[in-house]
């Protein structure tokens, strides 16, 4: 009896413990996740405006095969490839955090030909590589970014790719931040700006589908007059937004991240102290059960020897 109270006051120790530990990673947790949503939400709208003015420029340019903007704007060859950007954490503690967006991913591999996969994190190479599926590079997430320099190694790598010729259709798939409740999981096309309706079913996500029409189709109903032509706008545009469109990405991701993560924890902190208030009551009537027995031994001893 005395060895199983032992073993229980070893076991409270350590779900009290596991609680105090995540209980520190969910409050700092939702102290990044405060910092990264704000960054998010100030740079949301510019990112996705650009993205559409970008898409409705593409849409009344005309261009030779031979134009340096030709690669970011035409439907792509056969014979380019198609990559496949899977943004997801560094860490684990975020719950499915990590397995949502490698599953949005995987999907989308199904339906359509991947010819290569960069992650920027490495919990999703972990993930892919294990179902046996091939990662070309790893680019380690910036989980504080706070300025696009933190994107800029794989968006001038993804820019040089597609101006060269190499990259034909450019999607990432990420988690898109909705709410503290709400992440989810979408995919997104970055190059090039005119893709057909083949293209655009797999694209799930609010932000500029083929069907929108605002700022996006050449046939809008809003008349645009820019100044210089489209194609001189177009020119200084495209270079800044990959990595425009990666680093909010990347802060949309975080947001999300540190979202998971704080909710995960708190619900393992919920978890290891409902199950030490559980293990304490089962401890009290153990030890309860051990001194009456020891009561009953002195009694019966003591009756042995008055009798």
């Amino acid at each position: 009896m005395a060895g199983n109270i032992l073993e229980i006051k070893k076991q409270l120790k350590s779900l009290k413990n596991s609680a105090k530990i995540t209980k520190a990673v969910e409050l700092v947790a939702g102290s990044k996740m405060r910092r990264s949503v704000g960054l998010a939400l100030k740079t949301k709208s510019y990112s996705n405006t650009a993205w559409k003015l970008a898409r409705r420029l593409a849409g009344g340019v005309a261009l030779n095969e031979g134009d340096p903007l030709f690669n970011f704007l035409a439907k792509p060859k056969s014979g380019k490839e198609t990559v496949l950007i899977v943004v997801t954490s560094n860490r684990g503690l975020c719950g499915a955090f990590n397995v949502n967006v490698v599953r949005a991913a995987m999907a989308f591999i199904k339906k359509q030909s991947v010819h290569r996969i960069i992650c920027i994190g490495k919990k999703g190479a972990e993930l892919l590589r294990a179902k046996d599926i091939p990662v070309d590079q790893v680019y380690e997430k910036d989980d504080s970014a706070k300025q696009v320099a933190s994107v800029k190694n794989v968006s001038d790598y993804i820019y040089s790719q597609v101006k060269a010729g190499v990259f034909g259709k450019v999607f990432v798939a990420y988690t898109d931040f909705k709410s503290a409740l709400r992440q989810t999981p979408v995919l997104r096309l970055v190059f090039p700006f005119n893709f057909d309706d083949t293209t655009s079913h797999l694209i799930e996500n609010a932000v500029g589908s083929a069907q929108e029409k605002d700022l996006t189709s050449p046939a809008s109903a809003i008349d645009f007059l820019f100044e210089p032509s489209p194609k001189e706008i177009l020119e200084r545009l495209i270079p800044n937004l990959a990595e425009t469109l990666l680093f909010q990405t990347i802060l949309e991701s975080n947001a999300a991240e540190h979202s998971a993560r704080m909710f995960a924890m708190k619900n393992a902190t919920d978890v290891a102290l409902e199950m030490h208030e559980g293990l304490l009551l089962v401890f009290n009537k153990t030890r309860q059960a051990s001194i009456t027995k020891e009561l009953a031994e002195i009694s019966a001893g003591r009756m042995a020897l008055e009798g």
